[in-house]
């Protein structure tokens, strides 16, 4: 049976049977909590016919199913209405957070309800035809298509697997401690999305080691979202109840009233791939609060970034959930982090910068490619953090250039143009472990990030005197002033004396106007400039063109 093939001609033919009556970026509202449906209806069927006791979290108090309620056709819609609240526990949640019956009531209202059932009934989705893994690679390719259709391929629904692989790679290559039979090991993403950046996790340590006992858990803000990573995991046959809905950013416990499960405050990894450039200006009160109250004892302690930017306000918040013993951190940024804010008496990205270096939590940053993923072509950087670095790696970031690890696409999917192989993957790892420099590695101390924003003052003068203060000292000319970015490990006054006073002999530095800034120019450390032409060559080039010149002149 080719079930993908059914799969994706179910998808087109609802679509098109949606259309005039649905806008495009409404499709997925209604394809995906349908197959969902009908996922969770040959589960329950099958289970009553082999009396099964696998699926237990999947249950149905009625007798209905939906080849009965089809049969139906004028009574269907009650009778759906009806099976859908036999759902309880896990079940019903995942439904009514895709709105379900707002779906159903629409359909019935354009007389497409029917037509649609129709055909799900013609999908077969039991777990004897599709296995949960199966099941997993299909719930994928719905998400996929669902969005491609609805012109919203944003990352908030799909991280490119490619990219997810070298993340989970970067993140444990080093972790001796996975190989241990019967191990205990947690992860955690905050931005869960669809959840397969989590149901990648659990095939990969799985296939380090069969007897990991892996604990996933993840945290969404979008209910569509949410559910989708819900069932999935669900049909994936992990435990589902550690997938919570909320704002990471602003509600920090992952508990919640409809569960009784235990989530620890701190786990072994974090992955996460969280929106670029998200604005945060709506929870700026509750964040601002969080921070000035709490400080270090709570999650923003380092600083506030731009509410223009939440980006290392994901990044803080997972930071505050690592293990004392050791945690490991794959987070995806866009550039902004590396280098926004600027030193000053205001907390903000500079500041944070300088508590992730000055504590020795930043691993390693990695420049993939362009065009990696559907939502965007900007340049993307893969960081790697941990509170335990390796002994080789302490007091030291490494730098690896990958941008031009990649292959393009035969077709490109929403702005993803170009993918990593497993060659590219398996070489940025090497790179890694390797821990040398060379033209794709650099390897610097963490101070050398660091450096001394002085203000160089020169005095007022009038009628070529310098004007004094009560005190005595010469009074500062605003107009004059300047300031200077100098590295951090250099002394200021040695500054002053060889490279301003032989220009300035009266100027002096305000060191109470000092200030520590932290940036990563990661394109500094690889810049490659094209050695300059010989004269030779550049006269020879002038001689050629002057001899051009002269025939057509004769012409």
């Amino acid at each position: 049976m080719k079930d993908k093939e059914r799969l994706l001609g179910f998808i087109w033919k609802i679509a098109n049977i949606l259309r005039g009556d649905f806008r495009k970026d409404e499709y997925r509202k209604v394809i995906i909590p349908f197959v969902i449906l009908r996922r969770f209806d040959c589960i329950l069927k099958e289970k009553k016919q082999l009396k099964q006791t696998s699926y237990t979290q999947i249950d149905n108090s009625t007798e209905l199913d939906l080849a009965l309620i089809v049969k139906n056709k004028d009574e269907c819609f009650g009778l759906l209405l009806d099976y859908l609240k036999g759902f309880s526990g896990i079940t019903e949640d995942i439904l009514n957070n895709f709105n379900l019956i707002d779906q159903i009531n629409r359909l019935q209202q354009s007389r497409l309800l029917f037509i649609v059932l129709q055909n799900l009934c013609n999908l077969d989705l039991s777990p004897k035809n599709i296995s949960s893994e199966q099941m997993s690679t299909l719930l994928e390719e719905v998400n996929r298509k669902t969005s491609f259709l609805s012109g919203d391929l944003h990352g908030e629904y799909y991280t490119p697997k490619d990219v997810i692989s070298l993340m989970l790679k970067l993140l444990v290559c080093e972790d001796q401690t996975i190989a241990k039979k019967n191990i205990e090991k947690s992860v955690f993403d905050c931005c869960s999305g669809t959840g397969n950046t989590l149901l990648m996790a659990h095939d990969y340590f799985k296939s380090l080691n069969p007897s990991i006992n892996l604990r996933l858990f993840g945290q969404e803000i979008n209910a569509e979202s949410y559910a989708f990573c819900k069932a999935a995991m669900l049909l994936k046959g992990t435990y589902s109840d550690n997938i919570v809905l909320g704002n990471s950013l602003t509600n920090p416990d992952l508990t919640t009233s409809k569960s009784d499960n235990f989530f620890p405050n701190e786990f072994d990894y974090f992955i996460t791939n969280p929106p670029y450039g998200m604005q945060w200006k709506k929870i700026e009160p509750l964040v601002k609060e969080e921070h000035e109250r709490q400080g270090f004892s709570g999650r923003y302690g380092p600083g506030l970034p731009s509410v223009k930017d939440a980006s290392l306000l994901f990044l803080m918040n997972i930071m505050s959930k690592m293990k004392k013993e050791g945690s490991r951190i794959a987070i995806i940024f866009n550039g902004s982090p590396l280098f926004a804010g600027r030193p000053g008496p205001k907390k903000n990205e500079n500041s944070i910068r300088q508590w992730i270096l000055e504590n020795d939590y930043l691993d390693s940053i990695v420049e993939l490619p362009n065009w990696l993923f559907y939502s965007t072509g900007i340049t993307t950087y893969l960081w790697i953090l941990s509170n335990k670095k390796d002994t080789k790696r302490k007091g030291s970031v490494q730098l690896i250039n990958a941008s031009t690890f990649f292959v393009k696409m035969n077709k490109t999917i929403g702005n993803k143009r170009n993918r990593l192989e497993s060659s590219h993957i398996t070489r940025i790892e090497n790179i890694y472990k390797s821990y040398s420099e060379n033209e794709y590695s650099k390897i610097l101390n963490n101070s050398a990030f660091g450096y001394k924003k002085i203000t160089v003052e020169r005095p007022q003068r009038k009628n070529s005197q310098i004007v004094l203060n009560k005190k005595g000292d010469p009074k500062p000319d605003i107009n004059l002033r300047d300031t200077e970015n100098i590295p951090l490990n250099r002394d200021s006054m040695k500054h002053l004396e060889e490279q301003i006073h032989p220009h300035f002999p009266d100027a002096w530095i305000d060191e109470d106007k000092t200030r520590i800034g932290y940036e990563i120019p990661f394109a500094q450390y690889f810049f490659n400039p094209k050695p300059l032409r010989t004269l030779t060559e550049i006269n020879k080039d002038i001689l050629a063109l002057q001899k051009e010149i002269d025939n057509l002149s004769i012409l």
